[in-house]
C-alpha cells in the first residue's frame, strides 16, 4: 500500500471517529433535568453583564464561560436547556479535532497512536458528560488541548532556531488560548506551571529559550492580573465560607488517585447493579498490562522468534512523552495539594482536572501503540479501556440523574396555576436559573410569576426576608419551592410565618422538593357557614368567599373548622363541582391527627384556584375526606354520615370569563398541538387524556378534556 493511500485512509478514519464522537455528544440533550450547578450557570448568564461579573467574582469559576453562554442565549433568544447544552456540545465537539491535532504534532507519523488517541477521547464518558452539561469544563478542556498544541509548535520552532517570525504566530496563539483558559478555570494555572516545569527540565542548558517562555507566560499573567485583583478578595471569602459550611474531609493521595482514575476511565456515575468498581478495575488492568509489557519489551522476541518491528522512539517523541507526563503529574499533584488546604471536594469533583484528560488519553494511546505487537498487550489494553468507556457511556444514557430534584413538573404547575402578579420565592440562585430555563420567556401574555431571590449568598430568617415575603403577598400569590434536603432551617421558618399570615393554596411534593403556595385572602363570613359529619371527623364551620371569580387562576378562600372524633391521618380535598357533580378543580392537603384527643378542634385557612379555561357558570365548592394509606397517599374515602356521598358542599361561586386574554400556557394541556386546528373561529389547542399507562380494550370509553380557544 502506498504512503499516500495509507495517509488518506488514516485521515478518513480520524474524520469518522470525530463525526461519531460529535453524534454521541448530541444525543438526548433534553432528557436529563438541569441540576444545581447548571441552574447557577443559567442564572449567571441571564443577568446583566456588570452584575454577572460581580456574581462570578464570588464564585469558584472565572467569567469567560458565562460571558459566552450569555451571548449564545442572546443569539438564540432563549435560555431553554436545549439551547444551553448545545453550546457545551460545540465545545466538546471541538475537543476531538483538537486532540487529533495535538497527537499529530506530538507524534508525527504515529498513525495508530493518532487513531487510538481520538478513539479514547471520543468514547470517554467523562468528556461526554461535560460535552452536554451547562458548565465550563468542556470549554476548559478544549482550550487546554489547543494551548498545549500551540506551546509544542512554539517550542519546536524555537529549538529549530527559527527566526522570530517563525515562532511568533504559535506564541501569540499560546498567549491568547492560555489567557482564555485562565478566564475559564482557575485550575488552568496548573497547565501553565506544567509547561514551565517541562521547559525548565528540557532547557536547563539553554537558558535563553527558557527565558523566552518565562516572558511569554509573564504576558499571560499580566493579561490575567485585572481579574485577579478584582476577584481575589471576594473569592477568598467565598471559598472560606464554602469550606466551613460543607465540612468536607481532605482526600488522601491514594483515594484521590483512585477517584480520578475511575472517573476518567468510566465516568462519574456508578454503573447500575454493580457492586465492584469495574471502571477502576478495567482501567487499572489495562495500565498494568501495558506497563508490564513495556518493562519486558527490551530485547524480547515474539513467540515466533521475530523481533518486533516497532521503530525506536525519536528524541522529539521522548520529549513529547515527558511533556504529557509532566502536565498530568502537575495537575494531579496540584489538585491534591489544593484539596489538602481547602478540602472542598464534592461529588464529581474530579471535573476540576478535566483539562488534563487529553494528556492522560495520549499517554494511554502511546502505551497502546508501543505494545501493540508485543504479545497483543496493546490490543488487550485497548479492549479493556473501551469496555470501561462503554460501561460509562451506557450508564450515562440509561441512568436518570437528579430525578429527586427535577423542577420541570413543579415549574409547569406554577405556570399553569399562577398569575402575572404572583411571585416565585427563591432561596438559591439556581432556582431562578431553573425558572428562566424551563418556563416560556417569549409569551407576551405570560409576564409572571416573577422570581424573587432572597439573596445571592447564604441567607437566614431576618426582617429583610419577612419584608420580601410581605411584599410578594401584597402583590399576589407566593409560590415557594422548599428545598428541604439542604439542612437549613430557613424553609421551615418561612413556612411558619406564612401559616400565620396567609392562606395555603397548594402543598405538594415533587421528588425531594415540596411546593407550597400562599395568598393573603379575605376571611369568609361565618354567617354563610356549612357543617358536615364524616364520622371520624366533623366539619363544624365552613365558609367560602368571594361569590364571583374570574376563570383566570383567581383563588377562592375557604375557612374550615374541624373537630376530631377519632385520632387518624387524613387527606382533605377541596373541590369545585358543576351541577352534574363533575370535578373541574381540586386541591388536596394532608393532616396528621393521630396524636390528637377526641374533641380537639383545628381551623384551616385554605384556597382553591379557579383555573384558566373554566367554563363560566355556577359551581359548588365542596369538601371530601379520605384516610391515608401506609404510604401517606389517599386511601378509602369517608362518606357523610347517613349518606353515600363523599362531597360536602360548603359554598357556591359564580365563575365569569376573564377580562384579560390568558396565555395558553396557563392551561393544563397534556398533549398540545404544535399547530392548533382552527375551524369557524374556534381553535383546538390540545387535549388531556386518556392515560396511556393502563391497557385499553376496543370499545372502552375514554375520558378526554379538550382545550378550545
Amino acid at each position: 500500500m502506498t504512503t499516500g493511500l495509507r495517509t488518506t485512509r488514516i485521515r478518513w478514519a480520524v474524520l469518522l471517529l470525530i463525526v461519531a464522537g460529535v453524534g454521541l455528544r448530541a444525543l438526548r440533550l433534553a432528557w436529563q433535568p438541569l441540576w444545581w450547578d447548571e441552574g447557577y450557570s443559567v442564572y449567571f448568564a441571564t443577568e446583566p453583564l456588570a452584575r454577572m461579573f460581580d456574581l462570578t467574582a464570588h464564585d469558584i469559576h472565572p467569567p469567560l464561560y458565562y460571558l459566552l453562554l450569555h451571548g449564545w442565549i442572546a443569539w438564540w433568544g432563549s435560555p431553554q436547556p436545549l439551547v444551553d447544552r448545545s453550546l457545551s456540545v460545540l465545545f466538546g465537539a471541538a475537543a476531538l479535532p483538537l486532540q487529533a491535532w495535538l497527537a499529530g504534532r506530538l507524534f508525527p507519523g504515529r498513525r495508530r497512536l493518532l487513531i487510538v488517541a481520538v478513539l479514547l477521547l471520543a468514547v470517554n464518558p467523562m468528556h461526554l458528560l461535560y460535552s452536554q452539561e451547562v458548565r465550563m469544563y468542556g470549554l476548559g478542556m478544549a482550550l487546554s488541548t489547543a494551548g498545549t498544541a500551540f506551546f509544542w509548535i512554539w517550542q519546536r520552532r524555537l529549538a529549530a532556531s527559527a527566526g522570530w517570525r517563525g515562532w511568533l504566530w504559535p506564541a501569540l496563539g499560546y498567549t491568547v488560548v492560555m489567557t482564555a483558559g485562565l478566564y475559564t478555570l482557575y485550575y488552568f494555572a496548573f497547565l501553565l506551571a506544567g509547561h514551565l516545569l517541562w521547559a525548565a527540565l528540557v532547557y536547563r542548558r539553554a537558558l535563553r529559550r527558557l527565558a523566552v517562555i518565562v516572558v511569554g507566560q509573564a504576558v499571560i499573567v499580566v493579561l490575567y492580573l485585572p481579574w485577579l485583583l478584582y476577584a481575589t478578595p471576594r473569592l477568598i471569602g467565598y471559598i472560606g465560607a464554602k469550606v466551613t459550611s460543607d465540612q468536607d474531609v481532605a482526600l488522601g493521595p491514594l483515594r484521590y488517585l483512585e477517584r480520578h482514575f475511575a472517573a476518567f476511565s468510566g465516568g462519574h456515575l456508578p454503573w447500575p447493579n454493580m457492586t465492584l468498581p469495574w471502571a477502576f478495575l478495567l482501567g487499572g488492568a489495562a495500565v498494568t498490562i501495558m506497563v508490564a509489557a513495556l518493562a519486558r519489551r527490551r530485547g524480547a522476541r515474539s513467540p515466533a522468534g521475530e523481533r518486533h518491528a516497532e521503530p525506536p522512539m525519536t528524541h522529539d517523541e521522548r520529549s513529547a512523552l515527558l511533556l504529557l507526563g509532566v502536565l498530568t503529574g502537575v495537575a494531579v499533584v496540584g489538585g491534591w495539594l489544593v484539596n489538602l488546604r481547602f478540602p472542598f471536594f464534592p461529588e464529581g469533583g474530579e471535573r476540576l482536572l478535566i483539562f488534563a484528560l487529553p494528556y492522560g488519553s495520549l499517554l494511554l494511546a502511546a502505551g497502546i501503540d508501543r505494545t501493540w505487537k508485543y504479545a497483543y498487550a496493546g490490543r488487550v489494553a485497548l479492549i479493556l479501556l473501551l469496555t470501561a468507556a462503554a460501561g460509562g457511556v451506557f450508564t450515562f444514557y440509561t441512568t436518570p440523574r437528579y430525578s429527586e430534584h427535577d423542577y420541570r413538573a413543579l415549574l409547569r404547575e406554577i405556570v399553569q396555576q399562577g398569575r402575572n402578579e404572583d411571585a416565585l420565592l427563591a432561596i438559591f440562585p439556581w432556582q431562578v436559573g431553573y425558572w428562566r430555563a424551563y418556563t416560556p420567556q417569549d409569551d407576551p401574555l405570560l409576564t409572571g410569576p416573577t422570581p424573587r431571590l432572597l439573596s445571592d449568598g447564604a441567607v437566614t430568617w431576618s426582617p429583610a426576608v419577612q419584608a420580601s415575603v410581605d411584599a410578594a403577598l401584597a402583590a399576589g400569590a407566593l409560590w415557594f419551592p422548599e428545598p428541604l434536603t439542604f439542612g437549613s432551617t430557613l424553609p421551615a421558618e418561612i413556612e411558619a410565618y406564612l401559616e400565620e399570615n396567609a392562606s395555603n393554596l397548594e402543598n405538594r411534593w415533587y421528588g425531594a422538593t415540596r411546593l407550597t403556595a400562599w395568598a393573603d385572602l379575605p376571611t369568609p363570613e361565618a354567617g354563610a357557614s356549612q357543617q358536615a359529619d364524616f364520622g371520624a371527623v366533623q366539619l363544624l364551620v365552613a365558609a367560602t368567599t368571594p361569590e364571583s371569580v374570574e376563570a383566570a387562576n383567581q383563588p377562592i378562600s375557604a375557612q374550615l373548622t374541624w373537630q376530631v372524633a377519632e385520632p387518624t391521618k387524613l387527606n382533605i380535598s377541596l373541590r369545585l363541582l358543576d351541577d352534574a357533580g363533575s370535578i373541574w378543580s381540586s386541591r388536596d392537603y394532608a393532616v396528621d391527627w393521630s396524636s390528637l384527643t377526641p374533641g380537639a378542634q383545628e381551623t384551616h385557612r385554605v384556597g382553591l384556584i379557579a383555573p384558566v379555561g373554566l367554563p363560566p357558570g355556577a359551581y359548588t365548592v365542596a369538601v371530601s375526606v379520605a384516610r391515608q394509606d401506609d404510604r401517606g397517599e389517599r386511601g378509602d374515602a369517608l362518606t357523610l354520615t347517613g349518606s353515600d356521598k363523599v362531597d360536602a358542599p360548603i359554598g357556591r361561586v359564580t365563575v365569569v370569563a376573564p377580562v384579560e386574554v390568558q396565555s395558553a400556557a396557563r392551561l393544563p394541556i397534556r398533549t398540545p398541538l404544535a399547530t392548533p386546528s382552527e375551524q369557524e373561529g374556534v381553535a383546538l389547542l390540545g387535549f388531556t387524556g386518556p392515560d396511556a399507562a393502563p391497557p385499553m380494550l376496543a370499545g372502552s370509553e375514554l375520558g378526554l378534556t379538550l382545550f378550545l380557544q
